[in-house]
């Protein structure tokens, strides 16, 4: 089980690569994070308090066995779980284009 992380609100020019990186991704085990790759994530998730999407993706990211950034666009989010990675000693991969 993976976990993509990229920049969401400041991101979302990003995410056709997002959306190829996960696929890419998906060829080596499922991704807890594949809607990242979805154009219309903003708009989900405005059912979504910030603390349930917090829960979740600290959820995902205790269950991961790596983690992929792409870190193109900077994102404290990104950061942020990036350090829970590290925390937990997850492996990561970094992206930049």
């Amino acid at each position: 089980m993976f976990y993509f992380c990229g920049s969401i609100r400041g991101g979302q020019q990003d995410v056709d690569l997002y959306h190829q990186l996960i696929n890419h991704i998906k060829t080596f085990g499922p991704c807890f994070t594949e809607h990242v790759g979805d154009p219309l994530l903003v708009q989900k998730e405005i059912t979504q308090t910030d603390v349930e999407i917090w829960e979740q993706d600290m959820s995902w990211l205790r269950s991961s066995k790596a983690v992929i950034a792409e870190c193109t666009v900077t994102s404290l989010g990104v950061g942020y779980e990036l350090g829970i990675a590290e925390s937990l000693q997850l492996p990561v991969i970094f992206s930049f284009y």
